[in-house]
């Protein structure tokens, strides 16, 4: 028994998008306007989302490795998730904050200063039946900004997924506590992430920004698109 749910998604609406890179942000508007002004191409490639709930029994729950008394370690473990087309994804949890790899790889990347918790499920992005793309909610808190301690916070992470081992990455960050349709612009970055070259152009942030996320992406080098 699966609990893999899928769900057909129609053109997308989009908000503007400020290009302030020549490289991949052209690139990116370029995919992101074909797949919203032309319906006519939109519709022609099937774009469908599966999702993956991470306390089902698609994905497996590992405890830490056992280390002596004396030798302490900040290691909580780690969650592997089984995704369409034989895609895994783990999530190593490392002192209260999560680390993405995706397949064979074991490039562990971890996302954020605050402490985070993921869930509750996957959307792994597909076109065509074959996944492109995933997308991961995670609730951050714990730092303080501004004066305010223990800032709460909550944003839409998006992965591109390559098949070759190492070759998946971050493509970038949707605020989901400062934009009301922020599942719709995550699905949109998703889809346009084709045009996203891993290893060489950078993650960036999509939309507005709070606060937290604003001082999470300046730390993690994440520019506004």
């Amino acid at each position: 028994m699966t609990s893999l749910t899928v769900r057909t998604t129609k053109t997308l609406q989009a908000g503007p998008v400020f290009i302030t890179c020549p490289a991949f942000f052209m690139r990116f508007s370029i995919a992101l306007a074909a797949l919203l002004l032309a319906p006519t191409l939109a519709t022609a490639m099937d774009r469908t989302s599966v999702y993956t709930k991470l306390d089902s029994a698609d994905c497996t729950q590992y405890a830490p490795p056992a280390v002596a008394e004396d030798e302490p370690t900040l290691e909580e473990g780690k969650l592997v998730c089984q995704g369409p087309g034989q895609m895994t994804a783990t999530i190593n949890v490392y002192d209260g904050r999560s680390y993405m790899s995706f397949g064979e790889d074991d490039v562990r990347e971890r996302l954020f200063m605050s402490f985070d918790h993921p869930g509750p499920a996957m959307e792994w992005r597909l076109h065509d039946g074959v996944p492109v793309a995933m997308i991961l909610r995670f609730k951050l808190g714990g730092l303080s900004v501004g004066g305010n301690d223990n800032v709460q916070g909550n944003v839409l992470v998006v992965h591109r997924l390559v098949s070759k081992a190492g070759s998946s990455c971050l493509v970038g960050w949707v605020d989901a506590s400062a934009n009301k349709a922020a599942n719709e612009m995550a699905r949109e970055m998703a889809d346009a992430a084709a045009a996203f070259r891993c290893g060489t152009d950078k993650p960036h942030t999509f939309g507005e920004r709070s606060p937290l996320i604003e001082m999470e992406a300046e730390a993690a080098g994440l520019e506004p698109l």
